[in-house]
């Protein structure tokens, strides 16, 4: 049987938007600004210095773009990663030439002149053959020092020290994901991570130092981390191969969080990682959510500043419902912040926005696209949905509304807009990419739509 979906326009004075039985848009009921929650990893940087691409970014509306794993291997040698900028750890780190920012100055111009925020990942690139042999994932010899090297980026790129700019750059994050393949009860089990040679518990010893020298250098900065594996524990049955290693990850994050609190360390921000489902990374988002607040950290900015939804064609109309599900779940959360991994415009598995071939967008770019179109109205408005096919997001500026609808399943999902009446509609699904189209009534399978809807005076 066909799933059906029905919107009603409801009462004048309610101004009640009724998606079937089970889902329920509220123009009247404002929840806040329209969420941060389309921004990406990992720019579509062309070549070593080709930006030339950062301006899909501002036309999606793309509002920060997150600088971790930039480049290539090692970073390409050249960007961001604190042994490119700060070549031999033994030089003087209050020395201007001891630094080598020269690409990474290209590549953060490039982002600004574009309207895109950096967020900026102090740390190394994962160096996925480190089994060959581990270069730059070992913690810091010295973590004072470490801290000193990153007050210098900060400064460079903030205050204009050593011919540098005064960029707003608000977001400050230490290191990456130094959980990844560790578990509580295996001592030995960071030999598997590609991200932090050590146990994780000295990583937060790392944070310990770093963190609070960082803060008490700007303290109108956010310092934050540790961009942990996240909380795949909430989704994976019990009988999970690993299952052990996701519930260690959630250890390692309430040893982390008691160590902060405990210590009276700064947190500005916690971020972690997701792949997986659109309705699972909604469920893992909970999850997260209640931890932090069980640790006393339930006021706390989250990011989820990791995420794409595996298992699909990365140019595909399956892979754009579902990012775009993902995108209005992410909205309707807890959630402050989230970046797609990644922009990139190149190949491999985890870059779904652009063809490395032609460089043109792919059917997921749209629903970033699209996302914006409420995010420039402003202020979002209720839904509640228990429709595991359709997911929702909304919101109204002056006298419009804009509603964004994501269809994953294969079936065709009636619409009935009752009084309403559109008057712009964009589809993409497997025949149209962002087509302005007329509105038939219908959700087509695997699809994203956006709708303009005329609201009532104060609506």
């Amino acid at each position: 049987m066909k799933s059906q979906c029905l919107i009603l326009a409801a009462l004048e004075a309610l101004s009640v938007v009724a998606l079937a039985a089970d889902v329920e848009i509220d123009f009247s009921a404002e929840t806040g600004p329209v969420k941060d929650v389309h921004s990406a990893g990992q720019p579509p940087l062309q070549g070593w210095a080709g930006t030339n691409m950062f301006h899909y970014l501002r036309e999606a509306g793309i509002r920060y773009s997150r600088l971790h794993d930039v480049g290539g291997p090692f970073g390409g040698n050249r960007f961001v990663d604190i042994p490119n900028v700060f070549r031999d750890f033994d030089a003087d780190e209050n020395d201007p030439e001891s630094y080598d920012f020269a690409f990474t100055d290209i590549l953060i111009r490039g982002l600004v002149e574009a309207g895109v925020e950096p967020f900026y990942r102090l740390g190394v690139t994962i160096e996925n053959s480190f089994d060959v042999r581990p270069y730059r994932i070992f913690p810091p010899k010295d973590y004072a020092k470490w801290a000193r090297i990153c007050e210098h980026v900060i400064r460079h790129y903030t205050e204009g020290w050593a011919g540098g700019f005064k960029y707003r750059i608000e977001y400050w994050e230490i290191w990456n994901e130094p959980d990844l393949f560790q578990t509580v009860d295996d001592p030995e089990s960071f030999l598997r991570c590609p991200m932090w040679r050590a146990p994780f518990d000295e990583y937060v010893k790392f944070y310990g130092v770093v963190a609070p020298y960082l803060k008490s250098k700007f303290p109108h900065l956010k310092i934050g981390g540790y961009a942990g594996c996240g909380f795949t524990v909430a989704t994976a049955a019990a009988g999970h191969r690993r299952r052990g290693e996701y519930e260690s990850r959630a250890e390692f994050a309430r040893r982390f969080l008691d160590a902060v609190k405990s210590n009276g360390w700064p947190l500005d921000f916690f971020s972690y990682h997701s792949y997986d489902t659109a309705a699972n990374i909604a469920r893992q988002i909970e999850y997260g959510q209640a931890l932090l607040e069980e640790c006393g950290f339930g006021g706390v900015e989250t990011i989820l500043d990791e995420w794409l939804c595996r298992g699909y064609e990365l140019g595909s109309a399956e892979l754009a419902a579902e990012t775009a599900a993902t995108i209005a779940a992410m909205q309707n959360s807890s959630l402050g912040k989230a970046m797609i991994y990644d922009a990139k415009c190149g190949l491999g598995k985890y870059s779904p926005l652009f063809d490395p071939q032609t460089r043109a967008p792919r059917k997921p770019y749209y629903a970033f696209k699209r996302f914006n179109d409420l995010k420039r109205l402003g202020t979002a408005v209720r839904v509640r949905s228990g429709d595991p096919c359709v997911f929702a997001a909304a919101a109204k500026g002056a006298g419009e509304g804009a509603i964004f609808l994501a269809n994953v399943s294969s079936e065709t999902v009636k619409v009935d807009l009752g009084a309403l009446r559109p008057y712009d509609c964009r589809l993409t699904d497997a025949s149209h990419d962002d087509a302005s189209v007329p509105w038939a009534g219908k959700l087509p399978p695997k699809s994203v739509v956006r709708l303009f809807v005329e609201l009532s005076e104060g609506k």
